[in-house]
């Protein structure tokens, strides 16, 4: 999906926020992602990180940063060179957090001129109840304390913009 949106669109980098050790940007890099495209990996754990970090340095032609990144409290470094034009996506990383807090997406579209942002995660049933799927789905968050409020914080931005 991400490879698809990158084909669509020349962007100057991509940065995927609860990256883990970069996983998902080594395979966007070898999958047709291209050596033109800076890659940037925000993380929680300084495991993930520095595992990025060691990971991306034996690809010489992969230009990667990897940095702390918080999803409770997100803030970015201003040394980091994101470009102008930036796809942002998570993937399984927002569904652990309790709950972001309102600024989440103002803060992230905030980091380039133009800010596209990809999430692939598992929140249909914060949107609408399709029957007992969704209900199992959301007592499965609800037991292990992950995420209510990602389609609320991202629909407040949107009244807000309009």
């Amino acid at each position: 999906m991400i490879i698809d949106a990158l084909a669509l669109e020349q962007y100057d980098s991509v940065i995927e926020l609860g990256c883990g050790y970069g996983q998902n940007l080594f395979k966007i890099f070898y999958s047709g992602g291209g050596v033109n495209l800076k890659y940037f990996g925000g993380e929680f754990t300084k495991s993930g990180v520095e595992m990025a970090k060691k990971l991306a340095s034996i690809e010489p032609n992969m230009r990667a940063e990897f940095f702390y990144f918080n999803h409770l409290k997100p803030k970015f470094d201003k040394k980091l060179d994101f470009g102008k034009k930036v796809l942002v996506f998570t993937c399984h990383t927002i569904e652990q957090v309790k709950e972001i807090p309102d600024n989440w997406f103002k803060i992230v579209s905030s980091i380039a001129p133009f800010v596209r942002c990809i999430h692939a995660e598992p929140f249909g049933f914060q949107i609408r109840n399709l029957g007992e799927a969704s209900q199992n789905h959301k007592d499965y968050f609800i037991q292990n304390g992950w995420n209510l409020n990602f389609a609320s914080t991202l629909k407040k931005l949107i009244k807000m913009v309009i």
